[in-house]
């Protein structure tokens, strides 16, 4: 069994709260979008906040990492492990999103511009941001903290992207489908670079 010491430097301000206040927002605030979607007929909203529903796993998981990487002797496979469930997470809400991309191509069609979907999008756009901003201010050594970040920057840039598909789906229909594909690329290439063993920063 592989023990390696833990870190010593504990910030006075521990990122650890940004990831639990992700964990719920996600949970929450995706919930929020998925309905927004489901009800206005928006099926990039719908997927992203399912996505962003599902996310909520891996935020947990962050929290366990940075946990983990802090006990007195944090055990270095226990730390993966928790890293890989995240990436697990990450991988399955990537398929949703995929699955949403390909109907959404088969069965593409120009509307009216959403406007209640585009402000969802443009809510989870700020809401990353935010995340995003406050966990910089708490930067410490851990893979956790390398890990929380990536993916805040990721799902500020597939919120980004749905956002441009809803705002694009008037006047191009295959809009919403190209949106699914690059946010489903996007979260592979994430849940890839968390189930890696190092911070693959």
């Amino acid at each position: 069994m592989t023990e390696v010491a833990a870190y010593s430097d504990t910030p006075k301000k521990s990122p650890r709260i940004v990831m639990r206040t992700a964990t719920w927002l996600n949970v929450c605030y995706g919930v929020a979008e998925a309905v927004i979607g489901g009800t206005t007929g928006s099926s990039a909203a719908l997927a992203n906040g399912v996505h962003n529903a599902s996310d909520g796993v891996s935020h947990a998981m962050h929290t366990a990492t940075h946990i983990e990487e802090h006990k007195e002797y944090s055990r270095a496979h226990a730390v993966q492990k928790r890293r890989r469930w995240a990436a697990g997470a990450i991988a399955v809400g990537a398929l949703l999103t995929g699955a949403n991309a390909y109907t959404a191509l088969q069965q593409h069609e120009s509307v009216p511009l959403n406007t209640q979907a585009l402000i969802a999008e443009l809510g989870a756009v700020s809401i990353n941001a935010g995340l995003l901003t406050a966990i910089r201010r708490r930067k410490d050594a851990t893979m956790a903290y390398t890990d929380a970040k990536r993916h805040f920057m990721v799902d500020g840039s597939i919120a980004t992207c749905t956002a441009a598909a809803v705002a694009a789906n008037p006047y191009f229909s295959y809009a919403d489908g190209i949106g699914g594909v690059v946010a489903t690329g996007a979260s592979l290439w994430l849940a890839y670079r968390t189930w890696q063993p190092n911070h693959g920063a």
